[in-house]
């Protein structure tokens, strides 16, 4: 490509001015200085580092075996069954973690820390807790904790639900066993559902601020929409990933109930045995004796605390149970409109 001030030709020289394109091409950033300021989007601080972005992989085989179980709305035991072989053969064993669609994105860029709800969605959380007289805590954590399970035990469970607990329990004041407090209508979006739910919560309870009625239900309903879109998933995640993580079955007092200082985080934690620690002191040398241990396949899942280190991120999508429903309606013969049986 002939350069501005290369020799015509005739022999004659020019001067002209840049094209508009070229001028456009002399302000863009070279390669390094695009992924230095991608690094710095995500996070980063070290030059020398190009950005991460995770892009979880969807495992297609397990998908596969997940699809003959969640048709049925349920965890169907002898599918789940299938998912423990596969994972017990499979050349790098997992654990599950279940989340909500509105963390894929989150996930897809920094993999399983650091789950955070939008500052938003916080605030509407806790204005209508608040109408309900309830007092949540949603700030963001200085300590990392994500719960997991062994794929083919309780994590279908977790990764069908619309929303986090605190918010379908103190927001949406729906009962923790997490049945529904009336009938769907067949046809009916999820999020147009879950307002009607909340309109109704509202006029059940005598003493709700009169003057917040109205903002409470607009910022119901933007919750809803956040929530009740896409497909939930199950990440995936290897187990030799997080061998070095502190680790423990369930909730330890002063890690996730706001009670303690960041100060006291580290004092906690050395008490608490790293993941590879807690599998050797319930004799589960293998991801097969794991399976053995109830402690392992318990409803409150394993904590996991810290960073989790891995690149290896996999996951299988799954509908929410609403959906399951939806489709259940329509292969007994039930019309748009009408009530969806529970």
């Amino acid at each position: 490509m002939m350069s501005r001030h290369e020799a015509l030709p005739n022999g004659e020289n020019t001067s002209r001015q840049p094209s508009k394109f070229e001028q456009i091409l002399g302000k863009m950033p070279n390669f390094f200085e695009h992924m230095k300021k991608l690094r710095t989007e995500y996070g980063g601080s070290d030059d020398a580092e190009v950005a991460k972005n995770y892009m979880t992989r969807q495992n297609r085989e397990l998908q596969a075996i997940y699809d003959l179980a969640l048709p049925a709305g349920h965890d169907d035991w002898e599918v789940m069954r299938k998912v423990e072989d596969f994972n017990c053969t499979t050349k790098a064993s997992f654990l599950a973690s279940g989340q909500s669609s509105y963390f894929s994105e989150q996930i897809d860029k920094n993999g399983m820390s650091g789950l955070r709800l939008r500052d938003e969605d916080i605030e509407d959380a806790k204005y209508i807790a608040e109408c309900f007289g309830k007092q949540i805590n949603l700030s963001n954590d200085a300590l990392d904790i994500l719960y997991v399970t062994l794929p083919g035990t309780t994590e279908v469970n977790y990764a069908t639900q619309a929303f986090p607990a605190v918010i379908f329990e103190d927001v949406f004041q729906c009962s923790a066993t997490h049945e529904l407090p009336f009938p769907p209508k067949v046809g009916e979006k999820e999020e147009v559902y879950w307002s009607r739910v909340l309109s109704q919560k509202i006029s059940e309870k005598k003493d709700f601020p009169a003057d917040k009625v109205l903002e409470a239900k607009t910022r119901g309903v933007r919750l809803a929409h956040n929530f009740c879109k896409g497909k939930n998933r199950i990440y995936l995640i290897p187990i030799e990933d997080i061998d070095g993580n502190k680790a423990s079955f369930g909730d330890v007092a002063g890690l996730r109930d706001g009670m303690t200082t960041e100060a006291n985080y580290d004092k906690i934690l050395q008490n608490i045995p790293s993941f590879k620690q807690l599998a050797d002191e319930n004799y589960c040398p293998d991801v097969r004796s794991m399976y053995q241990n109830p402690n392992f396949t318990s409803e409150y899942g394993i904590a996991i605390y810290g960073k989790i280190q891995s690149d290896n991120l996999e996951y299988v999508e799954v509908d929410r149970s609403y959906d399951f429903m939806q489709k259940k309606a329509l292969q007994a013969g039930l019309k748009d409109g009408d009530d969806l049986i529970l």
